[in-house]
């Protein structure tokens, strides 16, 4: 660590943030918990999630008050939790958690600044720290998050969970200034609080679970601190619960831990990263375990394009950035999809530690493209450009243990630049909507049978497909409704749309009640002739749908969200005076469009500023810009107007516009050069590439006016290269979704509002039938100003044998598709004009009916109109596009052979991104596919 101090910059700025952590001993511990003495708390803490008010979510501690506990959703603040009225210490105890975490985090940044700087005074303090816990730990009581002396309890925590966590830095501080500590300290730290902890840990087997991999960092630290060899082998190896058992069962190929979060997958890679690393340099190839690489490229593989990650199981949402796990994974791998994420910000001070010496020059995002984890039963469907990507995820695989909520066969999209069908993630564990809310199968976007959860139970992939232009997954839901229902779900993406087609059937022969939900933020329109409903059960989930309205049809029915309107909140906003007020949204008036509208009141402050912040940009070319530019409404309020740059690592350049002296539209232009300031990020001066985000901060001036707000548009950044471009002109912040569901007979639709994970109303849309079997086919177009598809409907198809089901999507002017979608087996069929023995068929034509896209899965032949379009002897999943003279062809399953493709104008054909002999027959052209199994 120290060479790198020596040799490298970044190095050096993360050693002074470690320093500034241990300077920041006991004065901050004092203030953050209104404390006068840096002493430990009297007893031992309880479960964090206990930490909310009546209406289930988080409280926020401020202990300036009296009483502390504040709910910024009720306004109010408490002593005791009044829901709880039997543990009126309940919350204090929190903090209590709280205080211990904080203490042992002090006496790891001290041990790591007595490391850095040889300072006597950091090894000191965490010796103080240490010595304090020696004394205490063996008079903490055993207790668990109800206050027993269960084995899933602990002395400074309420579960063994978070004492695993606490003593992982406690164990560590103990190791960095041991050389520093009497042989007396050194006798009383180990004997009185590094083994007691050990052995309240190790009380507890936990078995396949994120705790235990928690409990082998703790075990495994405490080991190698100790000289333990015997402590140090039961973390890594013991044959049922350590670290390589975890990671081989736990992770499985694929690299999604088994309990289906992204929480719970970063919660867990933490301490797995912290054994690789302990491992790798006590000789055990720890990194060589190929789960282990599998568990970094995971979330690479199912990131949105916002890279934000699907919110699946018990989740609050989590978006890839640059953080300290991919700094260790790239120092060890070199991957190039880890080093994309670290251009997204500074580097931690972890990566002093872990991290790779250099880093590469920030690369373009991964292309997107359709991925399929079998092992851990999910399909990630991708279409489009990087300029408007659409995304699809769809959940069929494993419930994931405790974590895991009844949505077999949900999913969560992404398109139009927002997160579209919403999945409620998690509430506190603690609040009664986690168990009635966000495990029910009703607040998924999915199917109830009977208006009961569905079991835990593994669905199966039947079918699927991902190709540049369409991706198509098809899964059951497997037991999820025993000797009762089956469920079938087909997913379809394209880049305009996407497709649902779901079959229910009765497996007991009786007929049964089937629920289609679906879940979108925003507002909620349709033409139906709705009224108030009550027909919905009081219990399953259904207990927290409000608002509902009903409408029984026969016919084909449509809903529209709106998922942005005028008011709406944009990007961010920072302000340096709590009293000011600084809000950043979206208006739809006075540009004769759609603009950011930044609103201020100063309040008494004569020296506030705010910086109102885009958000992310996505996709911009690997160049530091030259200008940057905006249209921007003044308010002649006289204040001063600046521009900021941020580039990939935070920092930040600005730039002094002037005095706001105008009202109407001006152009506000700056050069980019050395002139700018710079600060934050890793200070360098240097704009790291990818730029990130433009800001515009406003600052109060002598005269200036109090209250304002400026409209802002037309955001344009221009590079050496790729010339100007506009990066934000706030037309895609405002989306709309239109739903389309085919007529069938006896059919309610009811509307309304379900919750998110921070009790705001999320709009829903259901399809109510009794039967014995049925099928919802439903098409969702997303866009931002004016829907393109004026059709979709059913087709027939001949034979009808093994439930085919084809679909017509058209948009008048841009394009019509035909879709086939069969359960198998092969065989030929026809529609539409059409004839194939594909089990799945895609045509695309253009606005003058000429092929454009053709997907074809498992297919030797197909035809339309009359003429042969393909034909191969071997079957083939492949996708054809033509434009102009060239044949573009993409195949992911065949065996090698020879296909014949109608192709009159092609003079050349590309497959799979090289090109290849082609020989034409006529208004036909034949080439080899290569074998791809």
């Amino acid at each position: 660590m120290k060479q790198l101090v020596a040799s490298q910059a970044w190095a050096r700025e993360a050693r002074d943030r470690i320093v500034q952590e241990a300077d920041n001993w006991p004065s901050k511990y004092l203030r953050d918990f209104g404390l006068t003495q840096p002493n430990l708390p009297p007893a031992g803490g309880q479960w964090s999630l206990w930490y909310v008010g009546p209406d289930g979510l988080r409280l926020r501690y401020e202990p300036a008050r009296s009483p502390p506990h504040f709910s910024p959703t009720t306004g109010q603040y408490y002593s005791t939790p009044p829901q709880w009225p039997n543990h009126p210490t309940l919350y204090d105890e929190v903090i209590y958690a709280s205080r211990h975490d904080a203490l042992a985090q002090y006496a790891r940044f001290s041990g790591l600044a007595y490391a850095l700087t040889g300072e006597r005074k950091y090894a000191d303090n965490a010796a103080g720290i240490l010595r304090a816990y020696a004394l205490a730990y063996p008079n903490y009581a055993l207790h668990d998050k109800d206050g027993k002396p269960g084995k899933s309890g602990g002395k400074v925590h309420a579960q063994t969970l978070d004492e695993s966590d606490w003593l992982i830095d406690i164990a560590w501080a103990y190791d960095l200034v041991s050389d520093a500590l009497s042989p007396a300290d050194r006798t009383a730290i180990a004997s009185n609080l590094l083994r007691p902890a050990v052995a309240v840990i190790r009380n507890n087997r936990a078995g396949l679970s994120n705790w235990q991999t928690w409990h082998n960092a703790a075990i495994a630290i405490a080991g190698f601190a100790l000289n333990d060899t015997g402590l140090v082998n039961d973390a890594y190896n013991d044959p049922g619960r350590g670290f390589f058992k975890q990671l081989k069962d736990g992770a499985s190929a694929d690299g999604f831990w088994w309990e289906g979060s992204w929480g719970y997958h970063f919660y867990t890679l933490d301490p797995m990263l912290l054994l690789a690393e302990m491992g790798e340099r006590a000789g055990m190839n720890t990194y060589a375990q190929s789960n282990l690489r599998a568990m970094f490229t995971a979330p690479l593989l199912m990131a949105m394009p916002d890279l934000a990650l699907p919110r699946f199981n018990d989740d609050t949402g989590r978006v890839l950035k640059h953080d300290w796990f991919y700094e260790a994974g790239y120092n060890r791998y070199r991957d190039p999809g880890m080093a994309f994420l670290l251009a997204r910000g500074a580097r931690p001070w972890q990566a002093l530690l872990w991290g790779a010496e250099t880093l590469p020059p920030a690369g373009a995002a991964p292309p997107p493209a359709s991925v399929l984890l079998p092992k851990a039963g999910y399909a990630v469907l991708r279409a489009g450009d990087t300029r408007d990507p659409g995304y699809l995820a769809f959940k069929f695989g494993p419930h994931g243990g405790w974590h895991g909520h009844y949505d077999k066969l949900g999913y969560v999209t992404f398109a139009a630049d927002h997160q579209l069908a919403l999945d409620p993630g998690t509430h506190s564990y603690a609040a009664d909507s986690h168990e009635g809310w966000d495990k029910t199968t009703v607040a998924h976007n999915t199917i109830v049978v009977d208006e009961q959860d569905q079991a835990e139970a593994t669905g199966n992939l039947r079918f699927y497909v991902g190709l540049p232009a369409f991706g198509l997954a098809t899964a059951d839901a497997g037991p999820a409704y025993p000797n009762r229902a089956a469920l079938t779900r087909t997913l379809a993406l394209t880049p305009d749309y996407w497709l649902d087609v779901t079959r229910a059937e009765s497996l007991d022969g009786r007929p049964h009640r089937f629920d289609w939900v679906y879940h979108n933020r925003g507002t909620l329109a349709t033409p139906l002739a709705l009224t108030s409903y009550s027909g919905l059960p009081r219990a399953g989930g259904y207990q927290y749908l409000t608002g509902t309205r009903g409408a029984a049809t026969n016919d084909d029915w449509k809903a529209t969200w709106n998922t942005g309107s005028a008011g709406q909140a944009y990007g961010s906003v920072w302000k340096n005076r709590d009293n000011a007020k600084a809000i950043f949204t979206v208006s739809t008036g006075d540009s004769g469009g759609v603009a950011g509208k930044l609103d201020y009141d100063w309040g008494p402050a004569t020296d506030a500023y705010a910086f109102y912040l885009t958000k992310e940009l996505r996709n911009l070319p690997n160049e530091a810009p030259v200008r940057v530019e905006a249209r921007v409404l003044g308010d002649g309020s006289n204040n001063r107007l600046s521009l900021r740059i941020i580039d990939a690592t935070g920092e930040k350049f600005m730039k002094n516009v002037g005095a706001i002296d105008w009202t109407g539209w001006r152009t506000v232009a700056l050069t980019v050069d050395r002139t700018w300031s710079n600060f934050d990020g890793n200070d360098n001066g240097v704009m790291d590439l990818p730029v990130s985000q433009v800001a515009f901060q406003i600052n109060r001036t002598a005269g200036g006016r109090q209250a304002g707000n400026l409209l802002v548009d037309d955001i344009a950044l221009t590079f050496p290269s790729a010339g100007r471009l506009v990066v934000e002109d706030f037309e895609k912040v405002l989306a709309r979704l239109d739903l389309t569901v085919l007529a069938a007979r006896d059919t309610t639709v009811v509307t309304g509002n379900g919750i998110d994970q921070t009790n705001q109303p999320v709009p829903f849309a259901m399809a109510r039938r009794q039967g014995t079997e049925t099928t919802f086919a439903a098409a969702f177009e997303p866009y931002h100003s004016s829907p393109r598809i004026a059709e979709f409907k059913a087709l027939s198809v001949t034979p009808a044998a093994g439930s085919p089901v084809a679909l017509r999507v058209a948009a008048p002017g841009a394009f019509t598709d035909t879709l086939l979608l069969t359960e198998g087996p092969r065989g030929t069929r026809a529609f539409d004009a059409i004839r194939t023995d594909a089990v799945v068929a895609y045509l695309r034509q253009d606005a003058a009916n000429n092929p454009q896209t053709l997907v074809l899965a498992d297919a030797t032949s197909f035809s339309h109109r009359e003429t042969l379009v393909f034909s191969s002897a071997t079957p083939v999943t492949l996708q054809l596009s033509f434009t102009g003279d060239a044949l573009t062809a993409t195949v992911t399953s065949t065996a090698a052979t020879q296909v014949r493709v109608y192709s009159p104008a092609a003079t050349g054909a590309v497959v799979n991104g090289r090109p290849v002999p082609l020989r034409r027959d006529g208004d036909h052209v034949l080439f080899d596919l290569p074998d791809q199994p």
